[in-house]
C-alpha cells in the first residue's frame, strides 16, 4: 500500500503553498457530476481540473508538492507534515468518491490522492485516446443506409453524445454536416438547400426539413409503384396483334431448309387445278378415249 512519504528529513514549511479555501469533501458532488468509469475520462478529467486549480491542490496529485518530513530534528512533529495529510486526505476522498464502482475497486489499495490519480491515469488515459479516435471515424463513415431518417439522426447523435463522455464535444454544425453527408444521392436536393440556409436554424427545424422530405421521397416511389403496376397489367390483358403463325413442325420436318428454294418450289407443292371445261381440254380428252377405245373392246 502506498501510504504518504517524507521527501526529505529538512524543515519545508515554507514549501507547503497557501490553501486560500477551506476544503469540505461534500463539494465535490456538485462540481463534479459525472462519476468515472472506463469511457469518460476525459470528461471527468475537464471537470475535475478546474476544482484542483481553484483549490490549488495541482501539486498532490501531479507530484510537484511532495509529502514534507514528519518530524523536525527527528523529535518534533512538522506542523506541515500534520497540514499536509490532512489536505491530501480530504482530496483522496474527492476523487474516491467522483469514481464508479468497477474503477473505484481498482484503486483500493492507494493511500494518497497523487498515487490514485497516477493510476487512473495510467490505466485510462490512452484507451479514452483511442476511444475518442475510434468514434471520429464512426461519425464520419456513418451513412443512412436502409435506417429511416429518424434511426438515422438518432444514431449520429447517439455518437456524438458518446465523443462528449471522452471530453472531446461536437459543435451542432459538424453534425449536420456529418448527417448530411451520410445521404444517398436521392437526398441531393434538401443537402444543396440545407447547406446554404442550416446556419440559421435550430438542429430540430433542421431534423423536420430531413424527415418531410423523407415523407415525401416515400410518396413518390409509392405512385412510380403503383404507375409501373398498372402498365404491367394493361400489357398483359392487351389482345395479341395479329402475326404470321410460325411453320408447323410438320412442314419444318420435311422442308427445313424451305426459306432456300426456289420459286418454283410452290409450284410442285401446290399444282394448279385444272379446268375441265376448256374446250381444248375437252378435245385431247376425246381423242384419248378414241385411240383407247380398240384396245378396250379387245379386251372385253
Amino acid at each position: 500500500m502506498a501510504g504518504p512519504t517524507s521527501a526529505s528529513s529538512t524543515p519545508s514549511l515554507s514549501s507547503s503553498p497557501t490553501i486560500s479555501k477551506a476544503l469540505q469533501p461534500t463539494h465535490v458532488n456538485h462540481l463534479v457530476s459525472v462519476k468515472l468509469d472506463a469511457h469518460n475520462y476525459l470528461l471527468w478529467r475537464a471537470q475535475f481540473l478546474p476544482l484542483l486549480r481553484g483549490y490549488r491542490l495541482m501539486g498532490f496529485v501531479d507530484g510537484t508538492h511532495p509529502c514534507p518530513p514528519r518530524f523536525l530534528n527527528d523529535i518534533v512533529d512538522n506542523p506541515a507534515y500534520i497540514e499536509w495529510v490532512e489536505q491530501d486526505s480530504i482530496l483522496l476522498g474527492w476523487l474516491l468518491s467522483s469514481l464508479s464502482d468497477s474503477i473505484l475497486a481498482q484503486v483500493l489499495d492507494y493511500e494518497t490522492s497523487h498515487a490514485v490519480w497516477q493510476a487512473i491515469q495510467d490505466s485510462l488515459a490512452s484507451k479514452s485516446e483511442a476511444r475518442q479516435m475510434q468514434l471520429h471515424r464512426e461519425l464520419q463513415d456513418l451513412k443512412k443506409g436502409d435506417r429511416s431518417m429518424q434511426e438515422y439522426i438518432l444514431r449520429a447523435k447517439a455518437v456524438a453524445d458518446q465523443l462528449v463522455t471522452t471530453g472531446n464535444k461536437i459543435s451542432s454544425s459538424s453534425l449536420r454536416q456529418h448527417i448530411l453527408h451520410g445521404l444517398e444521392p436521392s437526398y441531393d436536393p434538401i443537402v444543396t438547400s440545407l447547406q446554404t440556409t442550416m446556419a440559421n436554424m435550430s438542429f430540430e427545424d433542421f431534423q423536420s426539413h430531413l424527415l418531410s422530405y423523407e415523407i415525401r421521397l416515400q410518396s413518390q416511389q409509392a405512385i412510380s409503384s403503383t404507375s409501373a403496376s398498372v402498365h404491367v397489367a394493361a400489357s398483359t390483358n392487351r389482345s395479341p396483334s395479329t402475326t404470321t403463325p410460325p411453320p408447323s413442325s410438320r412442314q419444318q420436318q420435311y422442308y427445313p431448309n424451305r426459306h432456300l428454294r426456289s420459286p418454283l418450289h410452290h409450284c410442285y407443292q401446290h399444282p394448279p387445278m385444272l379446268d375441265t371445261h376448256h374446250p381444248t381440254l375437252l378435245l385431247l380428252l376425246t381423242l384419248i378415249l378414241l385411240l383407247q377405245a380398240p384396245t378396250l373392246l379387245v379386251r372385253g
